[in-house]
């Protein structure tokens, strides 16, 4: 979906776009996102792509949103995580559709999906830090919406969408 994009644009034209980008994502999958770092991971991006916090404050923020993916990962909290999984599990089906871009709930074990989307929000959070910033992770696409990037970019010729936080910012600038 964004390797197109990549190809026809400059790096520094195309971050901040994909940046939002990735936490309305992220904000789609809220209900995922069983931790409040996760959470507070989201708002600290927003605030970041706004203008509002800078570099060293995403950084700082971040050891606490990456904590959080790494607790479902090693487990490290299992009194916690199961009651996490039995809520999930709880989302009605169509619910669960509507949040991922073209997944089938009956392949998705519900203890992997809320460990891809704790990672995911990490990685929407610190986005315009990675090195590798046209690499998207295979598990990460179940939560990346066409619908949401069209809300973002006006056109092919990536003019942000009037509404859109990059759009916002850059005319803050003027």
């Amino acid at each position: 979906m964004l390797e197109e994009l990549w190809t026809k644009h400059k790096e520094e034209k195309l971050v901040p776009i994909l940046h939002e980008f990735l936490l309305k994502c992220a904000r789609n999958i809220e209900v995922l996102l069983p931790q409040k770092d996760s959470v507070r991971g989201i708002e600290i991006g927003e605030k970041y792509l706004s203008g509002e916090v800078d570099e060293d404050v995403l950084s700082d923020e971040n050891w606490a949103v990456e904590g959080a993916a790494f607790c479902i990962d090693y487990n490290t909290e299992p009194e916690m995580i199961q009651p996490w999984i039995k809520n999930t599990e709880l989302i009605p089906n169509d619910e669960i559709d509507r949040i991922l871009s073209g997944e089938n709930i009956t392949n998705i074990d519900t203890r992997r999906l809320l460990l891809d989307a704790a990672y995911f929000t990490d990685h929407a959070m610190i986005f315009p830090t990675c090195s590798h910033k046209n690499q998207i992770r295979e598990s990460y696409v179940k939560f990346m919406h066409p619908e949401i990037l069209r809300g973002i970019v006006a056109n092919p010729e990536i003019l942000p969408n009037k509404n859109s936080q990059t759009t916002l910012k850059s005319a803050r600038l003027l």
